[in-house]
């Protein structure tokens, strides 16, 4: 199964932790779509087969989470990319064609996941205009994680279907929603630097542009790239949620010396 062979590469992660220099303190999972459920079932896996260490973090961007999404909504099928019959046939290939009646593991379903106690925090992304399918079960899959007070950062962006982001890269909403991927990464740069006592920006910088680049840009005119290397701008100024007036000031100095 594909959940194993995320797991799998999660556990070779940890062993060769030393090989690596991988810092097994800030190791999080990141997937999109059905990758998301993918991110979000290594989760689970991890925390149940008890892996090395506790995963620090999953982000989950719109993720595909419930196999029991198959009444079309009728106000947003039309104009969904993904629509409920595509929802059908995946799950389907998954899970076989009796899914309606066998019980579904919360392995392959993590919205099926009878306790989320225990669980990293999670960063989850849901864009919603009423045009994505992923929409409601994502909520209810945050809103379970923050009852079991699980730390949730959660987004909901308006007017927009499932895979905004490829289909119009160059509109307000997906460079609003591609500034809070990146804001959340960097912070989880930020911490693994902080915590060997040296934040070399440039550094920093560099390293997070080629995660971002390999995840989840879309843009091919190098807008992500301008944003990230030109001081004074986006995550040096308008990130607010974790940098003092102070800290910005000096990352500035520190990016120009």
């Amino acid at each position: 199964m594909s959940r194993e062979d995320c797991y799998a590469a999660l556990t070779w992660v940890y062993e060769h932790q030393v090989q690596f220099s991988v810092d097994i303190e800030r190791i999080a999972i990141m997937g999109d779509s059905a990758g998301g459920c993918l991110a979000a079932c290594a989760s689970l896996l991890a925390r149940d087969r008890g892996l090395f260490h506790r995963l620090a973090k999953q982000i989950l961007i719109y993720p595909m989470l419930d196999d029991r999404n198959t009444t079309p909504n009728l106000a947003l099928e039309p104009l969904a990319p993904w629509k409920v019959a595509d929802n059908i046939t995946s799950w389907t290939t998954l899970l076989g064609n009796g899914n309606n009646h066998d019980p579904v593991s919360q392995y392959a379903a993590p919205a099926r996941s009878e306790t989320v106690d225990g669980l990293q925090s999670a960063y989850i992304e849901v864009e919603v205009g009423d045009l994505d399918i992923f929409r409601n079960e994502s909520i209810q899959y945050a809103t379970v994680l923050a009852a079991a007070d699980v730390g949730v950062e959660f987004h909901l962006y308006p007017g927009v279907p499932h895979l905004f982001d490829i289909l119009a890269p160059a509109i307000h909403v997906t460079k609003r929603a591609l500034e809070n991927r990146i804001s959340e990464l960097w912070k989880f740069l930020k911490h693994l630097y902080l915590a060997v006592g040296t934040v070399d920006y440039p550094v920093l910088l560099s390293i997070l542009f080629r995660i971002i680049r390999a995840v989840h840009d879309p843009r091919p005119n190098g807008d992500l790239e301008r944003m990230l290397k030109v001081p004074g701008k986006h995550l040096f100024i308008t990130d607010e949620t974790w940098r003092s007036e102070p800290e910005r000031e000096l990352a500035e100095r520190k990016f120009k010396g």
